[in-house]
């Protein structure tokens, strides 16, 4: 089967490389080859005398590194290895000194992955959400390496993709001991993709159990002033900030105290964002660049920076959900007590977005109109606001305990 999939993937991996030095080649010079040696399978890790067992961590991207951090702090007896597919993961586990040993993951396929298990010789491998590939989870199984994916899911968009292909995902997901799924509805669908339910659990979502570090974050503190009323729009995508340009004019023309915090989901946009920013004759300052009071919008050019700015912002925007990408995670700002808005397109984060409306913590905003007139009602009513911001907190709390219940399958099934 490994060499069956090893032929599939080089037969599809070369034209689409392909494509995407033609499609994304500043992209791609920034990130894929950046420590290109890794994506191969070259990774030189450091000699240690540790003697603590390894551990291999294998998220995708910044998302993930998020979920599994506040798993980590309970995670001290092993050495930990973590693995990233982006640049903005690897920095931002880099940043947080998450791992005793970071790197790219090598590209999928057998003898890569094979060789660096060999290196790592892992006591067990972590698989974050929706990581198992085939390769990696062949390595795995070949060295006896107890595997376990931790805050799994399979979102409802992406579900009729493993479904149509359920016999290959029930030959691959054989090999890992235990799911610790994120919801019932997660657990379910792994059941139809035919593994056992006596092998997964449901625990919660590790974003949840996230400290909110940041929660005496003043607006001075991200280039505004106290007297500021401050909307934040985060994990922004191409074709929302036109719409969020749009809502700011119309709200500042009422508001002239109105302050606008944008940060793209992907930061080499950062230039086009500063650009449309002018096109809407609005004024823009990046945020490393800041410097006293700002007027206008800012925009975020800096990885790690995203939860402070939450922490001190009125109001808060998801981004993703405007233009059709599934959205971007609500639990930050909602753990700090905002109002969190977002668009109808939330498929990525269906459960957390139930939650929030539910309990009173978030609102939904179809377009243009809404968001506007949204933020006005909340600028305008201090009491709502910070009764639908106690909402979304309250929401939070009720779900924290995914760490403990993950922690102890952890240690069930992977032997110190």
């Amino acid at each position: 089967m490994i060499l069956l999939y090893n032929l599939i993937l080089a037969v599809f991996f070369i034209p689409i490389l392909v494509l995407f030095l033609l499609r994304y080649r500043t992209r791609l010079a920034t990130e894929f080859f950046y420590r290109w040696r890794e994506r191969f399978g070259m990774q030189e890790f450091i000699s240690t005398a540790d003697s603590r067992p390894a551990l291999w961590v294998h998220c995708a991207s910044i998302g993930e590194v998020r979920a599994v951090e506040p798993l980590l702090a309970y995670l001290k007896d092993y050495r930990i290895y973590m693995s990233v597919h982006t640049l903005a993961g690897r920095q931002y586990a880099e940043n947080m000194r998450l791992a005793d040993e970071l790197f790219f993951a090598p590209l999928d396929f057998g003898f890569l992955t094979a060789r660096v298990m060999r290196q790592v010789k892992p006591r067990g491998l972590l698989l974050v959400e929706t990581e198992f590939w085939p390769g990696l989870l062949w390595a795995a199984k070949k060295m006896n390496v107890t595997t376990i994916v931790v805050n799994g899911r399979l979102s409802a968009r992406s579900f009729p993709f493993y479904s149509a292909t359920g016999l290959f995902w029930k030959y691959w997901l054989s090999s890992v001991s235990r799911i610790a799924a994120r919801s019932a509805e997660d657990a379910g669908r792994f059941i139809s993709l035919g593994v056992p339910a006596e092998k997964i659990s449901v625990t919660g979502n590790l974003k949840y159990d996230r400290p909110p570090e940041h929660a005496m974050a003043k607006k001075t503190s991200i280039g505004f002033g106290n007297g500021n009323f401050v909307i934040v729009a985060g994990s922004t995508r191409s074709g929302e900030e036109e719409i969020i340009f749009e809502a700011f004019n119309e709200i500042r023309a009422k508001m002239p105290g109105a302050r606008l915090i944008i940060a793209p989901r992907h930061i080499n946009r950062v230039n086009k964002v500063c650009a449309l920013a002018g096109k809407y004759g609005i004024p823009c300052t990046l945020y490393s660049a800041r410097a006293g009071i700002s007027d206008g919008c800012i925009i975020v050019d800096v990885f790690g920076e995203l939860a402070k700015i939450y922490a001190a912002c009125d109001v808060a925007f998801v981004g993703g959900s405007l233009v059709g990408k599934g959205g971007q995670n609500p639990i930050e700002p909602a753990s700090f007590g905002k109002p969190v808005l977002f668009g109808t397109s939330m498929f990525n984060f269906s459960s957390e977005k139930i939650l929030l409306l539910q309990a009173g913590g978030g609102m939904e905003v179809r377009d243009k109109g809404r968001l506007t007139a949204a933020v006005l009602s909340l600028a305008a009513d201090e009491a709502l606001r910070l009764a639908t911001g106690k909402k979304a907190m309250e929401a939070v709390a009720s779900q924290k305990g995914s760490v403990c219940r993950t922690i102890k399958i952890i240690k069930q099934t992977i032997s110190l």
